[in-house]
C-alpha cells in the first residue's frame, strides 16, 4: 500500500474546533435589521444611561405599524444566530 503524506487523522494536540471568523457589531446590526425589515419589525438600540436603556435594554425590537415593543433586552449575538443571520462559524467580535 502507498501511504499518503496528506492524513485525514487530526493531528495529536490540535484542538479540533474550527476557527470562528469575527463579524463587527455593526456589520451584525445591519444584518438584523436587514432580516427584521422583512418581518415589519425594527431593531432599536438604546443610549446608555438613559431611561430607555434602563427598561428595555441596549437593544430591543419594536413593530412598524403598531409603534409597540415586542422585545425587550435582546442580547444581540444569540438573536442574530436565532434569526439565522449569524453563521455556527462566525461570531460577535471585539470593538
Amino acid at each position: 500500500m502507498s501511504e499518503s503524506i496528506f492524513s485525514l487523522e487530526p493531528i495529536v494536540g490540535v484542538p479540533t474546533v474550527p476557527f470562528r471568523s469575527p463579524v463587527s457589531r455593526r456589520a451584525l446590526e445591519a444584518r438584523v435589521k436587514r432580516a427584521l425589515n422583512k418581518q415589519d419589525e425594527r431593531l432599536h438600540k438604546s443610549r446608555c444611561g438613559t431611561r430607555c436603556f434602563q427598561e428595555l435594554g441596549e437593544y430591543y425590537i419594536i413593530d412598524i405599524y403598531s409603534g409597540g415593543v415586542r422585545f425587550a433586552n435582546i442580547d444581540l449575538e444569540d438573536f442574530a444566530r436565532e434569526l439565522e443571520v449569524l453563521h455556527y462559524l462566525e461570531e460577535l467580535g471585539e470593538d
